[in-house]
């Protein structure tokens, strides 16, 4: 992967980083629970079952999943869990060349490079060099078959995707068991995700007929109204230091707001779309893809980039770049309408505006400094209390039991945690910035009247909590308590509102109703 060098975010880099599994996460491997035993089962089932619509006899089919388990087991037990990558200083490694060679002898790195296309890299990022010190002498013990056997099961596995109706529908048993999902999506749903490998394609339409610039100003403005929010709130905040919040200010001010859609499209220039060759596209595209990626390699870092289509529905912080991306998609119903309820609007769009922001601030991005570098820019006192504040996330969300035996975990999805709370926070105040400039506006939605019975103050909380409305399978809960940054869409919203002392107010919230938290036990730093 090619990505921004996090100590010199002026150049890009080659990572490296663990991987080679076919289930979702190591402990699937590791872990003899009943969930972990549950996909295991089903992982070895489908190994089997493509392995035969390939060709393999039933006896080679079973020899197929023994070699690909074993292999995929030593991997994960060589891996790092999945909440110590989020770690920013544990996985970042720079090596020489030369270096890798040694740590991981028997990989012909020279000729890796050669075949990935790259130019032999002065220096590179690596994740986990254990890892890699794992696989060099798996290399040395394993036989060359089973490698062979290992690598065409991911071939296998990769592409039924793109195969026949018969390896779409055995891939889609396996997908069935692990997540819950019970029927196929349809083939045009299906047909839409294929879309994705010429996003911008799609984008700059999609862009034309739903994004006009009025909606591009409105957004321009209410982010800047979240901006000064979290100014005021970090001068004011009684655990920092005057020298960090200094620092932190400069860091906000810094931060680039990309809104919308790229200031330029991508044409996807020698990239070979055939009718009637879906298998062949895709692999074309992937391939363009992937030489476009290490162009990139001693070129200056592109601050026009994205990494979202303006048509998905997210939005993201980026840490190296130090700035925060709303896709056109996100900024639609239900989280902005510029003619429904502003307390609606600011609980929706305004609380991701504030997470995106927070993410700057949280155990990880706290650790970048303005310029995108990761530095050590607060004092040693201020980081202490930091992550003492940030103990108390991780206590809240560990008592979660989303499904019986499985609990959210609270290291794992801290980050998450700490933005979801700072994002309420911030859209709250700028609300009330909001009311105290239009409370005597005669249009209900936008001024302190009561709409349907509720105040200007409900009416945000109800509109918070239905941002994050899901329904979903116990499978895919666990899914994704076990693998997911995210918590689970009930604690997303139950968590920072039983943190929060306005709601307690509004709600009359009191000892004894589930959302009660004591004062003293409540969590929150920004």
């Amino acid at each position: 992967m090619v990505d921004q060098d996090s100590k010199d975010s002026s150049r890009y880099a080659l990572h490296l980083w663990q991987g080679g599994l076919g289930m979702p996460e190591r402990d699937y491997y590791l872990l003899d629970k009943p969930e972990q035993k549950r996909v295991r089962s089903a992982y070895i089932a489908h190994i089997k079952k493509l392995s035969t619509l390939a060709g393999a006899s039933p006896a080679e089919a079973e020899k197929i999943q023994r070699t690909v388990l074993c292999i995929e087991t030593a991997l994960a037990q060589a891996s790092m869990k999945k909440e110590d990558t989020r770690d920013s200083e544990k996985v970042y490694h720079k090596l020489t060349v030369a270096q890798l060679q040694k740590l991981s002898p028997n990989v012909d790195w020279s000729l890796y490079f050669h075949y990935t296309q790259v130019a032999k890299p002065y220096e590179l990022i690596i994740g986990q060099p254990e890892f890699f010190k794992a696989v060099s002498a798996m290399i040395k013990t394993v036989p060359l078959e089973e490698w062979k056997t290992y690598l065409e099961w991911h071939v296998v596995s990769s592409c039924a995707g793109l195969l026949s109706e018969r390896f779409v529908r055995a891939q889609f048993a396996y997908v069935k068991i692990l997540t819950g999902q019970t029927k196929m999506r349809a083939l045009w749903r299906r047909a839409l995700g294929a879309t994705g490998v010429v996003g911008d394609a799609l984008g700059e339409e999609y862009v034309k007929r739903y994004f006009p610039a009025a909606s591009k100003h409105t957004m321009d403005a209410l982010v800047s109204d979240l901006f000064d929010v979290y100014e005021s709130r970090i001068k004011k905040l009684d655990w920092m230091s005057a020298a960090t919040k200094r620092k932190a200010v400069v860091k906000l001010r810094a931060m680039k707001r990309k809104i919308g859609y790229p200031s330029k499209w991508e044409h996807y220039k020698g990239l070979s779309i055939e009718a009637g060759d879906y298998f062949g596209n895709m692999l074309r595209a992937g391939e363009w893809h992937h030489r476009k990626q290490m162009r990139k390699l001693r070129k200056p870092i592109d601050r026009a980039e994205w990494f979202m289509y303006p048509q998905t529905v997210n939005a993201y912080h980026h840490s190296n770049l130090n700035e925060i991306v709303f896709p056109a998609a996100i900024l639609q119903w239900p989280f902005f309408d510029p003619r429904a309820d502003m307390a609606v609007n600011y609980a929706g769009i305004g609380s991701v505006i504030g997470h995106e922001i927070t993410h700057g601030f949280d155990d990880q991005g706290s650790k970048f400094d303005a310029k995108g570098n990761m530095k050590s820019w607060w004092t040693p006192a201020d980081r202490k209390r930091f992550m003492q504040k940030s103990k108390r996330f991780v206590s809240q969300a560990n008592e979660v039991e989303v499904e019986p035996g499985v609990h959210i975990n609270g290291q794992l999805t801290l980050g998450e945690n700490m933005a979801d709370m700072g994002g309420l926070v911030i859209a709250y105040e700028a609300y009330q910035r909001y009311l105290a400039k239009n409370g005597s506006t005669s249009s209900p939605q936008a001024g302190r009247a009561t709409v349907a019975g509720l105040s200007p103050e409900e009416r945000f909380f109800l509109g918070y909590a239905q941002m994050e409305r899901e329904l979903s399978q116990p499978e895919f809960k666990k899914l994704a308590a076990l693998t997911d940054p995210h918590a689970e869409a009930s604690w997303r919203i139950n968590g920072p509102l039983s943190n929060f002392e306005p709601f307690c107010k509004v709600f009359n919230i009191k000892k004894g109703d589930r959302l009660y938290r004591s004062p003293s036990s409540r969590a929150q730093v920004w």
